[in-house]
């Protein structure tokens, strides 16, 4: 027995279809023959008129024309009529979840269809069902069906939840098996609000493992990763210039290193060693914690109106990235472009004079200009050093620039020839540096060149806990906050961030005057 219907009602609804196929079986004999009758009465009469012409049997014909029509149209109604039974008598022995019969209704409403048809639709939507259940199996039957385990929430229902927030998923091959449900079909399906009061039924839940939170879970699923695709967007400048770490806490960052010591001393033989008397350099760096939220109203749900949420997340993910490469980009900018005043020497980031690493009237991009700059990096001294003994004698890396200086940097590393020279003179920074366009940069003519990050820590990065992107958190509790006083379930997007200068060393950066 299906549940909530009786074995005598399903017999009664088999009789009554096959009373409906006999019904119509007598209708398509009658319409052969009036079919036939009608063919008749337009054949034409076998004596002719004054013309000779043979005349049709105007009035017989018209009128077996109407009938045929007419009965043509009952039969139409008859078929229609013993489909849409077929299709409930069908579904209510299906015993599969609503979310299917549904589907079913959707594709056959409205429709006229042999059984045979129905039953091939049935064996697919019993593959789809197996596909996305560890077992396949159903326990219950009819509307109040109990799917058993974890895998359907987490294959089915979370696809068909992607598709209400991104249509553009219809065009992926892992969805092209999932039908396209209502977003408030499922909410029904998996919280029992049939009523939309906020509140779980889990007398009325279609889902076994079904809890309190698995909408919101499923809807947080998805919104992260649109949230994910906003953040990924756009290209992360920085991850080639700064060194990240991770921290457990939120207090104030540490970046200690060693001051770096001057040239090994000499041992004569037979002498002692001396000690070399070490320092270290700490500079410091606070986490701020940055974040938004969005809210999915009950009135979304019911309209099914998520497009708008979703694009929201999208735009969160982009706002994020905008907030870490501002961050970053500040550090160059800020003070009048002379960077953070430094503790180890309560000077400023960028200075001619104690850092050797700032050029305040330098020219503006070219060959010449950076064979200049090149060389003051190369002849920077470690710290306290002594010019002749100390330099770090590093090659810079990448080249840090404004987006209107893309094609002189792109030329100077790309041209075989000085791209500055009529005499054809090779060009030595052919393939050695990588340009980067440092979006948030309003002045067009600065630039900046540095060694790798893996020769000198000069900027440095700090995640809470390695979480190096916006996390996506949901508050949905329906007996408190906005569920409660709003009905809107929240979404809150969040992350902590650290970031800055450890070193003045291995950079240089020219202000063009």
């Amino acid at each position: 027995m299906v549940e909530g219907i009786t074995k005598e009602e399903l017999d009664k609804r088999d009789a009554a279809i096959a009373a409906l196929t006999k019904k119509i079986e007598a209708m398509e004999a009658e319409n052969a023959a009036l079919k036939k009758a009608a063919e008749e009465a337009k054949a034409p009469k076998k004596e002719a008129n004054a013309d000779g012409q043979a005349q049709p049997k105007d009035e017989a014909a018209k009128e077996a024309a109407k009938m045929l029509d007419e009965q043509r149209k009952l039969l139409a109604e008859a078929k229609k009529e013993r489909s849409a039974a077929l299709l409930e008598n069908k579904l209510a022995k299906w015993g599969l979840p609503q979310v299917y019969t549904d589907h079913a209704r959707k594709q056959f409403a409205d429709r006229v269809f042999e059984s045979a048809d129905l039953d091939a639709f049935e064996k697919s939507m019993r593959e789809l069902y197996a596909a996305n259940t560890d077992s396949g199996k159903v326990t219950g039957h009819g509307p109040n069906v109990k799917l058993t385990n974890q895998k359907t929430i987490e294959g089915f229902y979370q696809k068909a939840v992607d598709l209400c927030f991104d249509d553009s998923l219809h065009f992926d091959a892992a969805y092209k098996d999932i039908p396209h449900l209502r977003l408030s079909q499922i909410y029904q399906d998996l919280t029992g609000d049939v009523n939309y009061r906020g509140m779980f039924d889990r007398g009325l839940v279609q889902e076994a493992s079904a809890t309190q939170a698995t909408m919101a879970e499923l809807t947080r699923n998805v919104l992260n990763k649109i949230l994910m695709k906003g953040y990924q967007a756009r290209p992360k400048w920085w991850e080639a210039i700064v060194t990240p770490h991770s921290q457990d806490n939120l207090q104030t960052v540490s970046m200690i290193r060693p001051k770096e010591l001057g040239m090994i001393d000499e041992v004569s033989e037979g002498a002692a060693y001396v000690e070399k008397i070490w320092d270290d350099v700490r500079e410091t760096a606070s986490f701020a914690k940055y974040g938004n939220y969005v809210g999915v109203t009950m009135e979304a749900i019911i309209n099914d109106d998520v497009r708008g949420v979703a694009q929201l997340a999208r735009i969160l993910g982009t706002a994020a990235w905008k907030r870490v490469s501002y961050q970053v980009a500040y550090l160059f900018t800020q003070a009048s472009g002379l960077g953070p005043t430094l503790n180890q020497d309560n000077t400023a980031w960028f200075d001619a004079a104690g850092h050797a690493n700032y050029n305040a009237t330098g020219s503006a991009l070219s060959y010449s200009s950076l064979i200049t700059a090149e060389k003051s990096l190369y002849e920077q001294t470690d710290d306290n050093g002594t010019a002749g003994q100390d330099e770090i004698g590093m090659e810079f890396k990448y080249m840090l620039i404004p987006i209107e200086l893309r094609g002189v940097a792109e030329e100077l590393r790309d041209s075989a020839n000085r791209p500055d020279n009529a005499d054809n003179g090779n060009n030595r920074f052919k393939g050695r540096f990588t340009p980067i366009v440092v979006p948030n940069w309003t002045d067009a003519n600065n630039w900046v060149i540095m060694v790798a990050p893996s020769d000198i820590e000069i900027i440095s990065q700090f995640w809470y806990r390695g979480q190096r992107e916006p996390e996506l958190f949901q508050a949905n509790d329906p007996q408190g906050g906005a569920m409660f006083t709003n009905d809107e379930i929240r979404y809150k997007v969040r992350f902590w961030h650290a970031v800055g200068v450890s070193d003045f060393r291995g950079i240089y950066k020219v202000a063009v005057a």
